[in-house]
C-alpha cells in the first residue's frame, strides 16, 4: 500500500502544466515585459525631455551674461552727445552706417521678428600711451605699440579708428606711423589735437561696435535658429560668431526716468527716444530646446515687448529669461 502511494504522487508530479497554464503564464510575462517596456521609454523620454530643457536653460543664461557685459560697458568712451560715428559695416571701403547713439534697438519688423541691438563701448585696450610727448596741443600720439593698428587691412584699420585715452577723451585716428615718437615707441596720428597731456602707462582703447540679432543663415537655420555677435571693428574675430544655439527670440525695451528725473525708470518703450532718458535697458530672451516633444503640441512662442504670441503650436519647450540691466555711462 504504501508503494502504491508513493508511485502515485510520482505520477502526478510528472503531469507537467496544461496548455492552459502555459498560456496564462505567457500572459503575465508579456505584461510584465510591456510594463517594463513601457517604464524604460517612459524614463528615456523623462530624460531626453529634461537634458534639452537643461540645455536651452543654459543656453539662455549664457546669452544674458554675455549682453549683461557688453549693455554694462555702452556708451564709455564715446564722445559726448550729439556724435555721428561711422562704420565700414558692408566692408566696401567707405562709412555706410553711421552710429548716433551708444545703444541702437532695430525693432525688425515689430511684432513679426526678433529685435537686435548695436552697442558701442570701450570694448579693446589696444595700446598704452609711452614717451614723454604726449602732451597738450600735439595732434600725434606715442604708444607702446600699434600691432592692433599697423598689418590689417585698411577696411579693418577704418572701424578701429575711433579711440579713447583713458575712457574719457574720445580721439580720432587718421593714420599710424612717422618719426615723431622716441625709440621703443609707436606713432599714431589724430584727427584732432590732445586737450591736455596725458603721463605714460595712460591706457589707449578702441570703441568697439557690436551687433546682436537672431540668425537663420548657417552654420544656423530657420529649424535650428541662433543668436550671433558681429564685431564691426573685428577684435573677436572677423564676420559674426554664434553666441548660444536655438535662440529664437530676442526682445529689448528702453527704461525710460521722465521728467522729474530721479533715477527711477517710470516706463518701458520700444520706440526711439531722448537718449538722455534712457537709465535701463529690459532684455527678454527665448530659449527652445534641440528637438520637439511629440508629447506636448500645445506650445507657442510666448509674446514679449512689441512682439506677438507665436501663431503655431509645435512640441518645442522653451525657457523665457527677461533681465534689467542698468546703464553705467548713459
Amino acid at each position: 500500500m504504501k508503494g502504491s502511494t508513493m508511485r502515485r504522487v510520482f505520477m502526478i508530479n510528472e503531469q507537467g502544466f496544461t496548455l492552459i497554464e502555459m498560456m496564462f503564464a505567457m500572459a503575465i510575462s508579456a505584461t510584465v515585459a510591456m510594463a517594463a517596456f513601457a517604464l524604460f521609454a517612459s524614463m528615456n523620454w523623462s530624460q531626453q525631455v529634461q537634458e534639452g530643457v537643461g540645455e536651452a536653460q543654459q543656453n539662455v543664461r549664457v546669452t544674458i551674461s554675455r549682453l549683461t557685459k557688453d549693455l554694462r560697458r555702452v556708451g564709455i568712451g564715446t564722445p559726448d552727445p550729439p556724435f555721428s560715428l561711422g562704420y565700414d559695416t558692408t566692408d566696401n571701403g567707405s562709412d555706410d552706417t553711421h552710429y548716433t547713439t551708444a545703444i541702437t534697438i532695430a525693432s525688425s519688423g515689430g511684432a513679426a521678428a526678433a529685435d537686435s541691438v548695436t552697442l558701442l563701448g570701450l570694448g579693446h585696450k589696444a595700446a598704452i600711451l609711452k614717451g614723454i610727448v604726449n602732451v597738450e596741443g600735439e595732434s600725434s600720439i606715442c604708444v607702446d605699440s600699434f600691432a592692433n593698428f599697423s598689418g590689417i587691412s585698411p577696411n579693418t584699420l577704418r572701424n578701429r579708428r575711433h579711440l579713447s585715452i583713458g575712457g574719457s577723451s574720445y580721439k580720432e585716428l587718421t593714420s599710424w606711423g612717422g618719426g615723431s615718437c622716441p625709440a621703443g615707441s609707436d606713432q599714431l596720428n589724430l584727427r584732432s589735437p590732445l586737450d591736455k597731456s596725458y603721463p605714460d602707462g595712460t591706457p589707449l582703447y578702441i570703441i568697439q561696435a557690436v551687433t546682436y540679432n537672431i540668425s537663420t543663415v548657417a552654420p544656423c537655420s530657420a529649424a535650428d535658429p541662433c543668436l550671433k555677435s558681429d564685431d564691426i571693428t573685428s577684435l573677436r574675430g572677423r564676420g559674426a560668431q554664434v553666441v548660444s544655439e536655438n535662440i529664437e527670440d530676442l526682445q529689448f525695451a528702453y527704461g525710460v526716468d521722465s521728467l522729474p528725473k530721479n533715477s527711477i525708470v517710470d516706463s518701458y518703450v520700444n520706440d526711439t527716444i531722448n537718449t538722455s532718458d534712457i537709465i535701463a535697458v529690459r532684455v527678454s530672451i527665448v530659449a527652445r530646446t534641440r528637438n520637439m516633444d511629440p508629447r506636448n503640441r500645445s506650445m507657442k512662442r510666448p509674446a514679449m515687448e512689441d512682439r506677438a504670441e507665436g501663431g503655431v503650436t509645435d512640441g518645442f519647450r522653451r525657457r523665457v529669461l527677461t533681465k534689467v540691466v542698468t546703464m553705467r555711462n548713459y
